[in-house]
């Protein structure tokens, strides 16, 4: 038995050589270098169970990831606030802008009307002159008239540029007020060079001009 031993130990001499060197460079590196130790362990991990994947999470640190604040960042109540402020202004625009067009209506609506008593007022004269000469064709005329005002005689015209206010008074359809319109609408513009130009004059129409080109002179 013994014999049989020692023969199986010569014939497997080698083997058990560099198993018994194996295990002693092992003993000696984790005693003396636990650092390469570590190493050769992980290198056998790696090649037991593989390489770490991508997907390994890595360790953070909790006090570097900043917690989100429960109230509302400066930025947002100033983007409220900016809102806010523009919906006032297109308030206020559209306030303003109702307000224009209604003065403009009413500006238009005042026009219209002093355009309409214009009317009214020449139509007026127009049709009082045309009773009155219907009246006399009839021979329709007070008999004892009142006299408001002298009539010029015929062959005398009064001459707007040099005549009185008095003397303006007596002409038919002028009286002491467009007596005294003329007299200030002179002074300030000029001489008139025709009958024509009392149009200018506040409240003198066509029909008012006709009844004088024969009775006044420039």
């Amino acid at each position: 038995m013994l014999h049989h031993a020692l023969k199986w130990i010569r014939c497997h001499r080698i083997v058990l050589g560099s198993v018994l060197a194996a295990s002693v460079g092992i003993f000696a590196v984790c005693l003396l270098w636990p650092t390469q130790a570590a190493r050769v362990v992980g290198a056998a991990k790696e090649f037991l169970v593989g390489p770490p994947t991508e997907s390994t999470v890595e360790p953070t640190d909790i006090g570097s990831t900043p917690l989100a604040s429960p109230l509302p960042s400066v930025t947002d109540q100033l983007q409220e606030r900016v809102a806010d402020l523009e919906k006032q202004l297109a308030t206020s625009a559209a306030a303003v802008a109702k307000i224009t067009a209604d003065q403009s209506a009413l500006r238009d609506d005042f026009q219209a009307a002093l355009a309409e008593v214009a009317t009214h007022n020449d139509l007026l004269q127009k049709k009082g002159k045309e009773l009155s000469i219907a009246l006399e064709n009839v021979g329709l005329t007070p008999a004892s008239p009142k006299p408001v005002a002298s009539e010029p005689s015929s062959n005398k015209k009064v001459n707007i540029n040099t005549a009185s206010a008095e003397e303006l008074a007596t002409l038919p359809g002028i009286g002491a007020a467009y007596a005294e319109r003329i007299v200030a609408y002179r002074t300030e513009h000029g001489k008139f060079t025709s009958i024509d130009d009392l149009d200018g004059v506040t409240g003198i129409g066509p029909a008012t001009i006709a009844k004088l080109r024969d009775l006044t002179t420039v």
